[in-house]
């Protein structure tokens, strides 16, 4: 558990802390925003085309973004239950 001490909420949160989670913070949403253009815009149909996908699998491709976002209402009872945002966040991302 040591190794990921970090993650542990704190009762307090320094400037220090507060400064460097912003900086954090602008450049997590500066590539989830390039994320998103990449996997919901032509680029990946232009290259599921060039791989030779069909029509069906190209529709299913653009939905699955969208179809994910059930997942999001089990997510609200596991952060009430846990209660480690910052766990359960980062646990999240790596399969993502």
């Amino acid at each position: 558990m040591g190794l990921l001490k970090f993650l542990a909420p704190k009762p307090t949160i320094s400037e220090k802390d507060l400064s460097r989670g912003l900086r954090w913070l602008a450049l997590e949403g500066g590539f989830s925003m390039v994320f998103f253009s990449i996997t919901t815009s032509g680029f990946l149909t232009a290259f599921a085309l060039v791989l030779g996908t069909s029509n069906l699998q190209i529709g299913i491709l653009a939905a699955l973004p969208f179809a994910m976002q059930v997942v999001q209402i089990p997510s609200i009872w596991l952060v009430e239950h846990v209660r480690r945002r910052k766990l359960i966040a980062v646990s999240a991302w790596f399969p993502a």
